[in-house]
């Protein structure tokens, strides 16, 4: 792939942690969690986070609202001069997505009217992870996962929607993508990333299968229907003993002049057995490159980067503006709200 990249949007979040998206139980614990993995003596990146309840970025709205259980899945772009956060909230009587503006980035106020898109009544499935970028026309396009997580559906699927405005309406709804069988690797999927890209629209996801999660892309020509990009993950865990032994989730995507580099999360097992980050939560992310997206490079001072926030959820999404990066990612165990984080490669 050498035609040059513009990148619109990037972005990641991991639905690994809470229970409300994942039907199955537990894994059994393959090998012995390996001790708490310390920083390297020369971190890649400079670190600034936004923690504090005073300047996080959101806070859920508790009570008997429609995203009082907890929000995740957080989605921004950047266009016009304002920062449009889309994010999923969840509660016991809606499933719907949110939107909130800012004008620098950090502090996120909501617009008026939320949830700004709802899965059908009769749909038994859940709208999960958003991942929208503006058009050439000015069409804001939505890819969103509509996920199985029930038993008897054929596979998680993606949904695109359009609106004139980020408030809406959405319309639309057709299938971009079906995972093809119950048993492929892409059965049960997030969106991560999205790109435009000289040859059409590149997604970036992560799949849960085979008791790991793995990395993917995906294309396509025009946005309607997309193809993977290979048969197999494009990213998969590391050496035993490694940081990432076990799983790599939350692919944060951008493409440069000589192909594209990616963030991503490394998950080892608790002793529960559950696929988590290290103790506490914490969240450590690497960094690799690839020339073509189909052959990754990590970098060898992994993990570059953690986000310190105690008791943290690993769901991330990311843009670059210039030569910084900026993290938006859900704290707190009860996914209490999104929090962000900024730093630039030393």
């Amino acid at each position: 792939m050498k035609s040059s990249f513009r990148l619109l949007l990037a972005f990641a979040s991991s639905a690994i942690i809470l229970a409300a998206c994942a039907s199955a139980a537990d894994p059994t614990p393959t090998s012995a969690p390996p001790t708490e993995t310390p920083l390297p003596p020369n971190p890649l990146f400079d670190l600034t986070v936004h923690t504090n309840r005073s300047d996080v970025a959101l806070e859920r709205l508790t009570g008997l609202t429609w995203e009082g259980g907890y929000v995740w899945a957080p989605f921004v772009v950047n266009a016009e001069d304002t920062f449009y956060l889309f994010y999923n909230g969840f509660s016991s009587f809606s499933k719907g997505i949110g939107l909130a503006t800012s004008a620098d980035g950090i502090k996120f106020t909501r617009i008026e009217v939320n949830p700004i898109l709802e899965p059908a009544e009769d749909d038994e499935r859940v709208l999960f992870a958003p991942a929208l970028y503006l058009d050439d026309n000015g069409t804001w396009v939505m890819y969103i996962v509509n996920d199985e997580r029930r038993t008897g559906l054929a596979g998680d699927r993606i949904l695109r929607f359009t609106a004139p405005v980020p408030e809406g309406p959405w319309t639309g709804g057709e299938i971009v993508y079906q995972a093809p069988a119950v048993d492929h690797w892409t059965h049960e999927m997030v969106i991560r990333s999205v790109l435009q890209t000289d040859d059409g629209i590149l997604l970036a996801f992560d799949a849960r299968h085979d008791d790991t999660i793995s990395i993917g892309l995906m294309q396509s020509l025009d946005g309607l229907k997309f193809e993977l990009l290979s048969d197999k993950p494009v990213l998969t865990k590391g050496d035993q003993g490694a940081w990432d032994q076990d799983a790599v989730s939350a692919p944060v995507l951008f493409a440069t002049e000589s192909g594209y580099e990616m963030l991503y999360i490394g998950l080892t097992r608790s002793t529960s057995g559950r696929l988590n980050s290290y103790e506490g939560f914490n969240v450590w992310m690497g960094y690799a490159t690839s020339p073509d997206g189909l052959s990754w490079t990590r970098e060898p001072n992994n993990p570059v980067i953690q986000l310190p926030e105690e008791q943290g959820t690993p769901y991330l999404s990311g843009m670059k503006l210039n030569d910084t990066y900026r993290i938006y990612y859900v704290y707190g165990a009860g996914a209490y709200g999104i929090a962000t984080a900024s730093f630039t490669i030393q």
